[in-house]
């Protein structure tokens, strides 16, 4: 392994890590974030909520606010608990972001309504306004938070795309960067 050649790619939570560790190692070249978040995961676990369940057309209004509310006891009751989703719940990913002074490349779906595009938008920008300037966003039309090609990106369509093959685009875009870069 050639020790002046090292990148490190992250997908979602990986993606809210790897940050984490380029800060920490300088010898990191290349980080590529994938479906990065820009947020505390209790916000984005109480917009997935909202999204699944505020949708929901077979329930009455009532039932959506109740559901909610129900949700986001639990939430509240599981991030007490000491481990990984107590840490993602409060974590804020912007501050590391906004150290990392390595080539960076963001490659965000579209239609994700996992982690939405926005977040995308806002860590590059906040990697940007902190001083690097070595920082690509690339979105893909029709990509959802699997990387998989879908119009819709709701969750609760996951098992019905008809494939379930990451996108080759979105894999060349990471490749041929990888290569440029490193």
């Amino acid at each position: 392994m050639d020790s002046l050649r090292v990148g490190l790619v992250g997908h979602s939570e990986g993606a809210i890590i790897a940050p984490l560790v380029a800060v920490e190692d300088a010898r990191l070249r290349a980080v590529a974030l994938l479906e990065a978040p820009a947020e505390r995961g209790r916000i984005i676990l109480a917009e997935q909520q909202r999204m699944l369940l505020g949708g929901d057309s077979s329930r009455t209004p009532a039932q959506r606010d109740s559901a909610l509310a129900h949700a986001a006891r639990v939430t509240d009751s599981l991030v007490k608990q000491p481990g990984w989703l107590r840490w993602f719940a409060e974590y804020d990913p912007l501050p590391a972001a906004r150290r990392v002074r390595a080539a960076v490349l963001i490659l965000h779906g579209e239609t994700d309504q996992q982690v939405p595009v926005s977040q995308a938008r806002t860590l590059a920008a906040a990697m940007r306004a902190a001083g690097n300037q070595r920082v690509t966003l690339r979105i893909f039309p029709r990509m959802n938070h699997l990387m998989l090609d879908d119009p819709s990106g709701d969750p609760r369509g996951y098992e019905t795309l008809p494939t379930k093959t990451v996108r080759r685009d979105m894999l060349g875009v990471l490749a041929d960067w990888l290569v440029r870069t490193l």
